[in-house]
């Protein structure tokens, strides 16, 4: 394993599954525990939005999107 200042990096070799990443964070010390879950918090966060924006995209919003604007204009009437 080695942590790098600023940044969390797990290296060991052949950590492909989940339960040997669930056991490396396990044992991560709180200070890069802490520093793995503002990480993780930025990615998951970046990946929502990349999702979101796919679909706005794709149409795929489209339907909620008219909806909504239907419920605005029953609304203020």
């Amino acid at each position: 394993m080695r942590l790098e200042k600023g940044r969390v990096w797990l290296y060991k070799a052949g950590m492909t599954t989940v339960k040997e990443i669930e056991k490396a964070v396990e044992h991560l010390p709180p200070k890069d525990l802490n520093q793995f879950r503002n990480w993780f918090e930025a990615f998951e966060a970046a990946a929502w939005d990349r999702q979101l924006e796919a679909d706005a995209r794709s149409g795929r919003l489209d339907l909620l999107a008219n909806e909504a604007r239907e419920e605005y204009r029953r609304v203020i009437r």
